[in-house]
């Protein structure tokens, strides 16, 4: 059974302060832990995929000039996903695809929810010491 499955997945937007470069960092971080959780086997982790890919956009703004604000390595199968923010979203582009993640800003923290490491983490690490 899957948690996708069993219920519509629903993004809401509440208000927020403008895009930070945190954001496009804690939207890497999120996806590195998303990759995570595929290798781990974890049942819940098209949540955050089906999320994401909820904001990709087939065309998106121009690339903005200067490195990055964040990178997720391992995004567009090795290629790589470049975070960029804005005042309103952070932009994601995929080195060689015509189209990329469009986040608004108010979506964030329920992406970055969807991936956060749970107490059990801490509880294996304990068990695997005894």
């Amino acid at each position: 059974m899957s948690a996708v499955a069993e219920r519509p997945i629903t993004i809401t937007a509440a208000p927020r302060q403008p895009a930070t470069g945190k954001d496009a960092c804690a939207l890497a971080l999120s996806y590195l832990r998303w990759v995570s959780a595929c290798w781990r086997g974890d049942r819940l982790a098209p949540v955050f995929v089906t999320q994401l890919g909820a904001c990709w956009h087939p065309a998106l703004p121009p690339k903005p000039a200067g490195r990055p604000d964040a990178i997720s390595p391992h995004g567009a199968g090795g290629r790589g996903i470049h975070w960029y923010h804005t005042d309103e979203e952070v932009l994601g582009y995929v080195p060689g695809a015509d189209g990329g993640y469009q986040v608004p800003v108010a979506v964030i923290p329920q992406l970055v929810r969807c991936t956060q490491m749970g107490p059990c983490m801490t509880d294996f690490r304990a068990s695997a010491r005894t």
